[in-house]
């Protein structure tokens, strides 16, 4: 196989609707009436704009639900998915979207369960919570947000009552996580958090200092260890038809095989989605990523081009 090739079906925006400041949540219904695939908690779709873009938005409804919800934040300073989606898209239109994936699952272990959401990251978590309540599980969902309007969901969330703690930047100030999740029993607790940097930054220093917890993230966007950097070299990429692409200290796999006119699926090209997934042949892969499990980097079967190089002078690819 070459890249990862995920199957994409035809969609059509049965429902958009504008649910916070900034936010709209879209309903999808298939094109030909086909029967939606499975899902799992946590699992996102790639949704493939008329822009050529290809961005990824997670699935807020119970898998069972037989619909593909998705939210989705207006980025002032994006790279244009979420405007398109917000200024463009109209009910009626057909896009392309992939199969779900998941690279941010949910299990139930039998331990309290503590979701923490940044802002549209209670995207991912909304699925989770159907599934913990569902499963009789010791939960709570700490929502931190910037201000009340900017809230979303508020009313689908309030009917599970006093599981669910709002924290609100502009009404309450800056939160003191830690007493926070200490508070809900975190010292003890799965904890499944989305959101930006900063928070998950906070909240992987909590773990550290709290030696009974898990913790599980999904990241928007990549952490500091993505992509070239200081003291990186220059090696070839083999392609499986035999191809050689040189890939310089200061680019990516990925820009290299663009100036080689070689076409690779990508999107966030940071290291956080997965779309450019694409199988090693042989050398071992330097992973940057933040997609791939400790056992798949491991194995050193699978990579992500857009940030991850190699060790040693040359990597083949099935591309």
């Amino acid at each position: 196989m070459s890249a990862t090739v995920f199957e994409t079906l035809m969609m059509r925006v049965a429902m958009l609707d504008r649910v916070a400041d900034r936010i709209v949540t879209i309903e999808l219904e298939p094109v030909h009436g086909d029967q939606l695939p499975q899902w799992e908690s946590g699992s996102h779709l790639d949704v493939h704009l008329r822009t050529g873009l290809v961005r990824q938005y997670s699935l807020s409804l119970a898998p069972t639900s037989g619909r593909w919800r998705l939210g989705v934040l207006e980025e002032i300073d994006g790279r244009g998915g979420s405007k398109h989606v917000h200024q463009v898209l109209s009910i009626g239109d057909e896009i392309a979207v992939s199969k779900p994936r998941n690279t941010f699952p949910f299990k139930l272990r039998g331990n309290p369960v503590i979701f923490v959401a940044g802002g549209i990251g209670i995207t991912p978590i909304l699925s989770m919570a159907i599934e913990a309540q569902a499963g009789g599980a010791d939960w709570a969902l700490l929502y931190l947000s910037r201000a009340p309007e900017s809230t979303a969901f508020v009313a689908e969330l309030a009917g599970y009552g006093d599981r669910i703690h709002h924290h609100y930047d502009s009404v309450d100030g800056i939160i003191d996580l830690a007493r926070a999740l200490d508070d809900l029993g975190g010292r003890a607790a799965d904890i499944y958090a989305c959101g930006p940097p900063g928070l998950l930054t906070a909240l992987e220093a909590y773990a550290a200092s709290r030696g009974g917890c898990r913790l599980i993230l999904e990241r928007f966007t990549a952490g500091e260890d993505t992509g070239p950097r200081a003291g990186d070299s220059e090696f070839i990429v083999e392609l499986a038809d035999g191809m050689e692409v040189l890939v310089g200290a200061t680019e990516t796999i990925l820009e290299a095989l663009e100036h080689e006119g070689v076409p690779l699926l990508s999107s966030c090209q940071e290291g956080v989605c997965g779309t450019c997934e694409t199988a090693v042949i042989s050398g071992i892969p330097d992973h940057r990523d933040q997609v791939l499990s400790d056992e798949e980097r491991a194995g050193g079967e699978m990579m992500m081009p857009c940030v991850s190089r190699c060790f040693g002078a040359r990597i083949c690819l099935d591309l």
